[in-house]
């Protein structure tokens, strides 16, 4: 049996290497991670042995998982080598992922609002993620994308994540009218008759602003259904250095342009699913019980914030209350997740009576206790500001 702490509040469990459990946010932050055991009855007892840490850890083994497609045409399982094909082939075996289904429920021609009346009669309750890649159809028709389209978005990601189903959105693709496909090809009746291409900003902003305001933990942007496909010009439709036009008419991408949207939503999808551990841990105020003989933080609350990378930064006051300058005095004991990875002395500043600066001093940390000193104290000083008390952790 594995925990895997993910973040500051988040964790999964595998059993065998595979994960059975994952939990998106605690209810506080976790600071270790223990075995224990339950029984019916006291007499029973439970040894836990062979216990190892492995530190920045990525990959786990995932159960084999089902993802559902909402889309349109650009998505519609229909449309031979649809890029959600692609995705499916490049997550097999991507970061532990296996996959058991791909559902795709795209239909040619749907809007927001006809996906969500699609996603209303479809049964989620076995979905483990979904891919979401609309809007193109909204700009044609040009709902209006602060109301219908964002309501409709909204309501999407609302229905998979009352489930706790975690969704990546795809940006809009970029297409262009048949007047300028006929400008380039010299055909009259190239590609579909769309309009309003240039009007697709708004929708595309509206649609990441929905996704943002939503829970981050289970939902994410892809925005490599736009960018990765570069320019999408009329022109390419007839050039002949063999680049590919990425729409084959003027709006449906080519083969190669799908197999780039697939590729991107996989890393997405991966990402989601086996994210980058991330140590950061937000601006916390010490327990009274972390300060120690009789020093306080009655002035400037004293706190802890972490960074990503598992670099700790202190900061506030420690008043000296009826504490002691002498050397060797004990003002905090840390606790196992706030101690530096190796001991370190620490010069900080004293806080002179009334506040300002009074002098410096020495702060030894130790690693292995938590214990923090001070040391060559300035007499009269009647607190230590903490902010230049910084370290990498041991973990």
């Amino acid at each position: 049996c594995t925990v895997r702490c993910l973040a500051h509040n988040s964790f999964v469990v595998l059993v065998n290497g595979v994960e059975r459990y994952r939990s998106r946010a605690t209810n506080s932050p976790i600071s270790g991670v223990l075995f224990g055991a339950g029984f019916g009855t006291n007499a029973a007892t439970v040894s836990v042995r062979d216990m190892v840490a492995t530190k920045h850890k990525q990959t786990a083994g995932q159960k084999p998982i089902r993802i559902m497609a909402v889309g349109d045409s650009i998505t519609d399982a229909a449309i031979h080598g649809n890029w959600a094909n692609y995705m499916s082939t490049a997550l097999e075996g991507t970061m532990g992922i296996r996959m058991r289904e791909m559902r795709n429920i795209a239909v040619s021609g749907a809007k927001a609002s006809d996906q969500y009346a699609s996603l209303v009669s479809a049964s989620i309750s076995d979905i483990d993620v979904a891919v979401i890649l609309i809007g193109v159809n909204d700009i044609q028709a040009q709902t209006n994308p602060d109301t219908d389209f964002a309501y409709n978005v909204g309501r999407i990601l609302d229905r998979f994540n009352a489930a706790g189903i975690p969704c990546v959105v795809g940006v809009p693709t970029q297409f262009f009218s048949r007047a300028l496909a006929a400008a380039s090809t010299s055909v009259s009746i190239q590609g579909v008759d769309s309009s309003n291409y240039e009007k697709g900003a708004g929708y595309r902003g509206r649609l990441i602003y929905e996704v943002a305001t939503r829970n981050t933990q289970l939902n994410r942007i892809c925005f490599g259904t736009l960018e990765e496909l570069g320019p999408v010009l009329s022109d390419f439709l007839v050039d002949s250095q063999g680049v590919d036009s990425i729409v084959y008419d003027n709006i449906h991408p080519t083969s190669h342009a799908r197999q780039l949207m697939g590729y991107s939503m996989a890393r997405s999808v991966a990402g989601l699913l086996a994210p980058r551990i991330n140590r950061e841990y937000p601006a916390t105020r010490h327990q009274a019980s972390t300060i120690k003989n009789s020093w306080t933080d009655a002035t400037a609350p004293a706190g802890f914030e972490i960074d990503e990378s598992g670099w700790l930064k202190h900061y506030g006051l420690l008043d000296k209350n009826g504490g002691s300058l002498a050397d060797g005095t004990q003002v905090m004991l840390l606790p196992p997740f706030l101690r530096p990875s190796s001991s370190c002395r620490i010069v900080v500043a004293a806080c002179a009576a009334g506040g300002g600066f009074a002098g410096s001093l020495m702060l030894l940390v130790d690693s292995a206790t938590g214990s923090v000193t001070i040391f060559g104290a300035p007499a009269g000083a009647a607190g230590i500001y903490l902010d230049n008390l910084q370290y990498k952790l041991n973990w």
